[in-house]
């Protein structure tokens, strides 16, 4: 995993969003509408200060699990998440072909489509009856990976030739029109049996926490993350968290600028433990962890 493979990286399938979730119960449409009435409501939001969100990822399955991640949250335009999967074969967690997931969006992109482009968009599109999410109700959009291509971009570097994503929905709050989870499902062939796992991306909407809006490009490692890193990678974080350091004095709080030290610094220790032995340092991570539940947030 090198961070250079960011600006190669070609399969698109996803766009922006905001704000959490967790899914659950059914819910009912307030007015009839359309794929294009929908696509239009997050079009609106795609402009939003990224700063204000965190973004993570999760795998829904009882033979996949996250063994590591890594949440970068810049404070312009783009953002991006790392997640490597790991899949139980034969008794024994192995990763999903070595499979890296990487989330990439730019919301100036997305908040300039034009009504023709998203009604080109609506086509590909199925509005799936609509569910609770985080206890809101949303609309469902089904979406092929060409068509959530087009207001961004999700690639899935590694993944072996036997896998491929079969389908994308994605679930918008019916109130407010911000995305409040994309779920991907990705089918791989193993010994002739298609094994389906599902990775769902949720946002977490930390404008009314104290301290945590860092209006910069930072690395927040999650715990037991950093795992895999390569030395071209260590590099690049350690540069960019010292880049970081240089801007804490522009922070407008006390608070803000004591938070941004204490995330430096715990990246900066988390960074130290890294190792560039991938999967067995990965699989003794996932051993501690893998009946255990992601933490809610970040910090």
């Amino acid at each position: 995993m090198k961070l250079s493979l960011f600006a190669v990286l070609s399969m698109a399938l996803l766009w922006t969003g905001c704000n959490p979730g967790s899914s659950g119960g059914g819910g009912t449409n307030v007015k009839e509408v359309s794929a294009v009435d929908v696509l239009k409501q997050v079009r609106g939001r795609c402009a939003e200060d990224l700063s204000k969100f965190n973004h993570y990822a999760l795998v829904l399955e009882d033979d996949a699990t996250i063994y590591n991640q890594k949440v970068l949250v810049a404070g312009s335009a783009k953002a991006r998440v790392e997640t490597r999967v790991a899949r139980k074969q034969e008794g024994k967690e192995t990763p999903v072909g070595d499979q890296n997931i990487y989330e990439m969006w730019d919301r100036a992109a997305c908040a300039a489509l034009a009504d023709s482009a998203l009604t080109r968009i609506a086509k590909s599109t199925t509005l799936d009856k609509s569910e609770k999410v985080d206890g809101a109700d949303t609309h469902v959009l089904a979406m092929t990976p060409s068509s959530i291509g087009t207001m961004g971009s999700m690639a899935f570097a590694g993944m072996p030739k036997t896998a491929k994503i079969e389908k994308v929905r994605v679930f918008v709050d019916q109130k407010h029109g911000f995305i409040r989870q994309i779920r991907s499902n990705i089918t791989e062939k193993i010994k002739n049996k298609d094994k389906t796992a599902t990775v769902t991306s949720i946002w977490r909407d930390y404008r009314d926490i104290k301290g945590l809006m860092i209006p910069f490009e930072t690395v927040l490692l999650m715990e037991g993350e950093g795992i895999g890193l390569s030395d071209a990678d260590k590099a690049q974080i350690t540069k960019e968290l010292e880049a970081n350091k240089q801007m804490i004095s522009q922070l407008p709080t006390k608070e803000q600028q004591e938070q941004a030290r204490k995330m430096i610094a715990r990246n900066e220790q988390q960074l130290a433990k890294t190792s560039a032995n991938r999967v067995e340092q990965g699989l003794k991570l996932l051993d501690a962890k893998v009946n255990e539940p992601l933490p809610s947030g970040l910090f």
